[in-house]
């Protein structure tokens, strides 16, 4: 798994290069194959990238498309040859496409619905100069995780809670009842209120779920699925990289196999 954070000032002021830099920082106690980060103005993506598949090798990201957007992503998409078929890709054009081109491709098209038509384990930022606008998605099962924190005039993202907690003006408050929750139900995996985590001003974005950020206003709504892929026509080559260390977000049984053996953070 890779990581990923952003942050956005909420008025458009332009982004302190420092605290996207704090976000970065936090991520470097985990293994990673390439850090990259990217700064627009009032916007700053990140990615702590770890390659677990063919295609994630030459994945270079943030990156920016042809009109003005820009992704950070931690995704391994399994529907390529349908996306490729309804996208219209040209046929020499999609070995060269990496997960994140192919997501960019999906939003240019379909826009905030695009995450109906993904299959596979994700989390995304995308930051859309010409609409002004972050948005951000979850995988349909959960297993890639994106914590945000709100306070004054910026919003910040990242795949793992610490390095949230490393910004300035972040309280380290603890979550009452996420704690009453857990303690009530020591097995369980999320709490009873899927947002919620063990710190009081962090939030979860809950699988299946989107979240659009635009002129100080946030607003998080369920992504159900209305297409429904085919398992047989994946596009994916079968050689998996075998990791010793991933993030701490939720994996499933088939993300396990397709990662390899792997321990956790």
């Amino acid at each position: 798994m890779s990581a990923i954070a952003g942050i956005v000032m909420l008025t458009g002021e332009p982004l302190r290069p420092e605290e996207g830099g704090r976000l970065m920082r936090a991520l470097s106690v985990y293994p990673a194959d390439d850090v990259r980060t990217w700064q627009g103005g009032c916007a700053f993506l990140g990615c702590h990238a770890q390659w677990l598949t063919p295609e994630s090798v030459t994945d270079r990201h943030p990156r920016s498309g042809g009109i003005g957007r820009t992704i950070a992503a931690d995704a391994v998409i399994d529907n390529r040859n349908e996306l490729f078929d309804r996208l219209g890709v040209p046929l020499p054009q999609r070995q060269q496409l990496s997960d994140s081109d192919l997501i960019l491709i999906a939003y240019d098209k379909w826009g905030t619905d695009a995450p109906r038509y993904l299959l596979g384990d994700y989390a995304f930022l995308i930051w859309d100069e010409r609409e002004r606008m972050l948005f951000g998605a979850r995988d349909l099962t959960g297993n890639r995780t994106l914590y945000y924190h709100r306070s004054g005039n910026r919003i910040a993202f990242c795949t793992v809670i610490a390095p949230l907690l490393s910004l300035p003006g972040v309280p380290k408050k603890l979550n009452e009842q996420w704690l009453a929750d857990f303690m009530a139900n020591p097995e369980m995996n999320e709490s009873f209120d899927p947002d919620q985590t063990a710190y009081a001003d962090i939030s979860l974005l809950p699988p299946a779920h989107r979240i659009t950020v635009r002129g100080g206003k946030r607003r998080s709504t369920a992504a159900e699925r209305s297409i429904r892929p085919s398992g047989s026509a994946s596009g994916r080559t079968t050689k998996w990289k075998k990791r010793s260390g991933t993030y701490s977000g939720k994996q499933s049984s088939a993300g396990r196999e397709r990662a390899g053996k792997s321990a956790r953070c």
